[in-house]
């Protein structure tokens, strides 16, 4: 969504930071709000079950959520964890992360929310059992580090989930919406990198 931007001396966490600004050039936070009530509700949430059904999410499981968005893939696979469990989600766009931590927790583990990027993931070699992104990948800028960074920090043995459209009419929709409503600068950070 954000381009990638390197300043000369700096390490990851400044990275991270010029990321993040460049994201909140645009007013996300109105955006990830409707991005919430419509999106997850009609679209998303329904995805977000198939992806845990499919990936296997049982009870224990360490679950990171990588480009978490709002948190539907997050706060469904908490339940399954349960209190046993661990949940992570990180996304690069603090907006999204302030509406995730706004909703109502589910049942199971509380879910461990952290603004961050997908290329240098803030997590220990093996920290989960399952990794998961949900229509994140093909918005990177560096899906192949990104996913590089997906299997350092799975489990040997452990399982990563994607899930990612080449093209949707519903989502070209919704971009057009957004230019209306939000702005251009909102809709040209939904397109593809």
């Amino acid at each position: 969504m954000a381009s990638r931007t390197c300043i000369s001396g700096n390490g990851p966490a400044e990275e991270v930071q010029a990321r993040s600004r460049t994201a909140r050039s645009v007013d996300f936070t109105r955006l990830a709000q409707q991005f919430e009530r419509v999106m997850v509700t009609a679209v998303f949430q329904p995805w977000a079950a198939d992806l845990i059904e499919s990936v296997g999410v049982v009870a224990g499981s360490r679950v990171l959520d990588v480009a978490c968005g709002t948190g539907i893939v997050a706060r469904l696979a908490a339940p399954r964890v349960g209190p046993g469990g661990r949940v992570a989600g990180l996304d690069l766009n603090e907006a999204m992360i302030a509406v995730a931590q706004s909703q109502a927790p589910p049942n199971g583990p509380i879910i461990e929310w952290r603004q961050g990027d997908a290329v240098r993931l803030p997590y220990a070699d093996g920290a989960f059992d399952v990794v998961l992104c949900q229509q994140g990948l093909q918005y990177m800028s560096e899906p192949v580090p990104a996913l590089e960074e997906m299997k350092r920090v799975v489990v040997r043995g452990g399982r990563v989930g994607l899930s990612v459209f080449a093209q949707s009419i519903g989502y070209e929709l919704l971009e057009r919406t957004i230019a209306h409503v939000v702005g251009a600068a909102a809709a040209r950070a939904m397109q593809e990198p």
